[in-house]
């Protein structure tokens, strides 16, 4: 794959190409469809847990998580039920 820098890499060729309904031609000429971003090192391996520092942050920690999983489970469920009308 072709390299923009050492932590951003080119989809394949081969890759499916992506397709979005909706964007302007602004939209069109600023949107990347092209390259993506890659962990090195220690990055993929960092853990947030590190970051906490007391049972506050824990739990605000714990709920960002929730809302994050809910907001996916609506946004499922929503183009599930625009798919079916």
């Amino acid at each position: 794959c072709r390299r923009c820098s050492p932590s951003y890499r080119a989809l394949p060729d081969t890759y499916p190409p992506l397709r979005c309904t909706d964007r302007s031609a602004e939209d069109q000429s600023v949107l990347n469809d092209e390259w993506v971003s890659v962990p090195m090192g220690s990055e993929e391996n960092f853990v947030f847990k590190h970051m906490r520092k007391n049972l506050f942050e824990e739990e605000l920690f714990k709920c960002e998580d929730q809302r994050f999983e809910i907001d996916m489970v609506i946004d499922t469920n929503a183009a599930t039920i625009r798919a079916l009308e």
